[in-house]
């Protein structure tokens, strides 16, 4: 297989060629019109025309690789998954072109009308081809099917990328909280909007990207000059509290009315004050249910679930009042991001799970953890690094691949943020 192998003349298309026309044009237009100058203009024209014709050859989704899209090798892949198709019975297949994204390559394969696909073996096939995973789209279109090969130049995005992107420039100004966390498996830049989550559960072995993909909808969502306030209850006292503990999107007295309960710290690190924060929501919950009075939208973070449910009491006060704010937090626009690395029943709760149903689903160990995270199979396969599977309430599930995030994008969104709240940013 020879996916990823580099080609001069895909870079610049047809070079040889292009070298080999350049006496034909010039003497042809020499001798018809006897003007160098017509000459040189008609060259000038050929290869103006010829970039255009491949410029899209070259670029083959958002965030273009610095080696462009290879189109030959592609087409020399996609003969051979027909080929490997063919060896687990799987005849009369037809390639039907690829779509590249930045971390896999999706193969499109028509099969022969009647043609039962059962279930492929993927571990097989992965061998035969050389590569870590293959995944199986069983309906990517009338008789496709497509195997998602990774990229062996992966191309991870950046935040800042994202949120250059046209589709969060150009996203609905009618969300309430948009967030932009990750590319789609095709590179495109991926809007929704946390207010209609309403609540998210995000779950993944150690070093699956967790906590970056959070970081990302937070950063994400500051920068988007969104309304809202935080609350966060970091177990591990790593990834969240001391990143945001001098933001100005933190929870303060000052921000609730005066009958309102003072709430406890905005930022928690021990189980005890983390339990406060989970209490004292379900009793916040229940006053602006009661008078109607939503100031402004309430994110609850929690990094790590396991930390506060694990240790919860015989009669799970805390696991059930986690449970009554999924279930009826929305109408009071409270919203919780819960994260864990034991997606297990025990951690995310039936009665969590129950009135969760947005997921995002990174590498896990076990075929039954992915079940209980995204209420399928899948996640086991994924390849780590943000690379994951996200269902929205809603919507079906779909491959995704999470923004890397830069020390620098923390201190810039934050400065911007800052400015913008003391009527100094201009957008």
């Amino acid at each position: 297989m020879m996916l990823g192998k580099f080609d001069p003349d895909h870079l610049i298309p047809q070079t040889w060629g292009s070298i080999a026309a350049v006496p034909v044009i010039t003497g042809t237009v020499m001798a018809l019109t006897g003007s160098p100058v017509a000459a040189v203009s008609t060259l000038a024209a050929c290869w103006a025309a010829n970039q255009y014709r491949t410029r899209h050859e070259r670029d083959g989704y958002l965030f273009a690789s610095p080696l462009p899209s290879l189109l030959n090798t592609a087409r020399q892949a996609s003969n051979e998954m027909t080929e490997l198709l063919a060896n687990y019975g799987i005849t009369d297949s037809k390639p039907a072109g690829t779509q590249p994204g930045p971390v896999l390559t999706r193969h499109l394969i028509k099969l022969a009308t009647g043609t039962r696909l059962g279930k492929l073996p993927t571990d097989d096939m992965a061998r035969d081809l050389g590569v870590s995973t293959v995944q199986v789209a069983a309906n990517a279109g009338r008789g496709l099917i497509g195997l998602d090969i990774p990229r062996p130049d992966r191309q991870y995005p950046t935040l800042s990328e994202l949120l250059a992107s046209t589709e969060w420039q150009n996203r609905s100004p009618d969300m309430l909280l948009p967030c932009c966390p990750a590319v789609d498996q095709f590179g495109n830049a991926l809007v929704f909007d946390l207010a209609t989550t309403p609540h998210l559960v995000v779950a993944g072995t150690t070093g699956s990207g967790k906590s970056v993909a959070a970081n990302a909808m937070l950063l994400s969502l500051i920068a988007s000059g969104a309304d809202f306030r935080l609350m966060i209850a970091d177990g591990k006292g790593e990834d969240f509290a001391d990143r945001y503990q001098q933001s100005r999107y933190l929870i303060n007295p000052v921000d609730l009315p005066k009958d309102a309960e003072t709430p406890p710290a905005a930022v928690a690190k021990e189980i005890p004050t983390m339990r406060d924060q989970v209490l004292w929501l379900t009793q916040e919950m229940d006053r602006r249910l009661a008078t109607g009075d939503k100031p402004f939208p309430l994110i609850f973070v929690c990094d790590e679930l396991a930390d506060i449910v694990m240790q919860d009491d015989k009669d799970k006060t805390i696991t059930k009042a986690l449970a009554r704010i999924a279930q009826k937090a929305r109408s009071a626009k409270i919203h919780m991001i819960l994260i864990t690395q034991y997606p297990t029943a025990d951690v995310v709760h039936p009665l969590i799970a129950a009135n969760t149903p947005s997921r995002l689903g990174l590498m896990v160990d076990k075929d039954h953890q992915s079940r209980v995270v995204i209420g399928d199979s899948g996640c086991e396969e994924l390849l780590g690094k943000g690379d994951g599977l996200l269902k929205i309430a809603g919507s079906g599930i779909q491959r995704i691949h999470a923004a890397n995030i830069q020390d620098s994008d923390f201190k810039n969104i934050h400065t911007e943020a800052f400015r913008r709240l003391n009527g100094e940013w201009k957008p």
